[in-house]
């Protein structure tokens, strides 16, 4: 449509059924025939989005930092006086370098980053905490420990990890 000139961007998408028995686009159901009640998503529904027109490849146009600035905002939060802590007023406190950050969280282990590396080839992926290179585990889903990193991971095409950071 349009020759390339057109976009097509579905805001809503509200289903009765995970998938249905005969889709008209493909030979064979795309998942399992059951019902997804309350998916419809009726009332009020809100959607932010941005379009970025670039030339050349996603990467070039480094279209997960303009993501990053267009939907995380600056969160600032006041510290009480009884406080012990000390940090600078600015800077870095965990930086990723090679890879993509989907989450941080805490859980009872300590800090928990999820990554998955957005190139074609392998390639290592460094891990920093103020400055200076983190340590801790590759861990499963379910968060038991793979392996012991330090500083740096070394990641396939595509892959998503997760670090446990100490």
């Amino acid at each position: 449509m349009g020759n390339g000139t057109e976009l097509a961007l579905t805001l809503l998408r509200a289903v009765g059924f995970l998938s249905r028995s005969e889709p008209s686009l493909r030979p064979n159901p795309a998942g399992p025939l059951e019902p997804v009640h309350g998916a419809q998503m009726r009332g009020r529904n809100v959607c932010d989005y941005a379009v970025l027109p670039h030339r050349g490849d996603w990467r070039t146009a480094d279209l997960y930092a303009e993501a990053d600035t267009f939907l995380v905002p600056l969160e600032r939060a006041r510290v009480g006086a009884l406080s012990t802590r000390s940090l600078p007023a600015s800077g870095t406190a965990l930086e990723i370098d090679g890879a993509e950050v989907s989450s941080v969280a805490r859980d009872a282990g300590g800090l928990v980053v999820r990554l998955f590396r957005t190139d074609p080839d392998a390639g290592d992926v460094s891990v920093s905490q103020r400055g200076l290179p983190s340590r801790g585990w590759v861990v499963d889903l379910r968060g038991a420990p793979i392996a012991a990193f330090e500083g740096a991971v070394t990641m396939r095409p595509w892959e998503i990890v997760s670090l446990r950071l100490s």
